[in-house]
């Protein structure tokens, strides 16, 4: 009946409620059609829907150390009930290595920007040498350390983190 010419171009509801009206007999529920529909695969959404793209997730992988860091607050309970301190950590992702790192009473962006200046200072990194890889905290997306990134290191896309299949190196 679904199938048929008078109602080949209407919805399940509008059959149903033409031969309701017309024929004063019922042959079957709405949701008997929609069941009868859907075991034949005929029901499905009938505007057109936007596919998005897929796109590639950019992955960041180090082939060796003093190519790509890593670096994240986080916080640390304190000798007494709410106190914390934040621990700024600068991680080589290839060694594996913690290539500086610094405790504060507070999280802000001038502090991780003294972080990595005097990280940069101490492993000898030169401009654009070193990518740096941050989630999207505050403090990682403040201007005066996106300008120190924009300086120091090649800020990294969020991505996802590889290190090389090779073993950590000794230091």
């Amino acid at each position: 009946m679904l199938h048929s010419e008078p109602f080949a171009d209407k919805a399940p509801a509008q059959v149903w409620a033409a031969t309701l009206d017309g024929e004063s007999r019922l042959l079957c529920s709405l949701s008997t059609m929609y069941r009868i529909l859907a075991a034949n695969g005929e029901v499905r959404e009938r505007r057109n829907q936007r596919r998005h793209p897929s796109y590639a997730k950019p992955v960041l992988e180090a082939t060796g150390p003093r190519q790509l860091w890593s670096w994240d607050i986080t916080k640390l309970r304190g000798p007494e009930k709410r106190v914390f301190y934040s621990l700024y950590v600068v991680i080589d992702v290839f060694s594996r290595y913690v290539v500086g790192w610094l405790i504060s009473e507070r999280e802000c962006a001038e502090l991780a920007q003294q972080l990595f200046e005097e990280t940069c200072a101490k492993e000898g990194v030169e401009p654009g040498e070193v990518t740096a890889h941050s989630d999207r905290g505050s403090p990682m997306t403040a201007k005066s350390t996106a300008l120190l990134m924009a300086d120091l290191a090649r800020p990294a896309p969020p991505a996802s983190i590889r290190p090389s299949s090779r073993p950590p190196r000794a230091r």
